[in-house]
């Protein structure tokens, strides 16, 4: 909320500063108005873990989880270089059923 304050400064800025791209994270939307406007590229950030997206990625896209009798239950998280284990209480509610 505090940089949304700042917005019309940092417009100014983007202008005089001219730069050639702006790399952007997704606390910011109103920054992908901005550099639209200006015709600036953007290269969006995302600080995540790559480990933490790709197993995110695995379990939306195969739904191990579904596949085991109980939430304590072990599965693999397929897709992954190396084997990586979880239980469905390691997941978020709303994620370990498909209801």
């Amino acid at each position: 909320m505090g940089l949304a304050i700042l917005q019309p400064e940092f417009e100014q800025l983007f202008c005089d500063l001219n730069p050639n791209f702006i790399v952007i994270d997704m606390f910011h939307p109103w920054i992908v108005d901005v550099v639209a406007e200006l015709g600036i590229p953007r290269i969006m950030f995302n600080g995540t873990s790559y480990l933490a997206r790709s197993a995110a990625h695995s379990v939306e896209q195969c739904s191990p989880h579904l596949n085991v009798e109980s939430d304590t239950d072990k599965f693999v998280l397929p897709g992954l270089p190396n084997t990586l284990e979880m239980t469905r209480l390691q997941l978020p509610d709303w994620l370990r059923s498909l209801n």
